[in-house]
């Protein structure tokens, strides 16, 4: 299995509902998502039971979704000059 970091495509602002579906994976207690990190294809992520589940996007409800996004960016895009 790939680091996580590693299996990450873009991270990004997210606004409105997201309904449920094969792919896509939804971490939003009581808020609306405002955070959508898109995954490479072909990428998987454990289930409750461990068992490898394919995941295209994932979605979060975050207080500080900005700073979030830009440190999450700030890991994955980090290019050495």
């Amino acid at each position: 299995m790939r680091r996580p970091y590693s299996l990450v495509q873009s991270a990004e602002a997210a606004s409105g509902p997201v309904r449920r579906r094969a792919g896509v994976r939804r971490y939003t207690q009581l808020g609306a998502p405002n955070v959508l990190i898109q995954l490479l294809p072909d990428s998987s992520l454990p289930d409750l039971f461990g068992r490898p589940q394919p995941v295209g996007k994932v979605y979060l409800s975050l207080d500080e979704p900005a700073e979030f996004i830009n440190a999450v960016r700030k890991k994955v895009f980090v290019t050495v000059g």
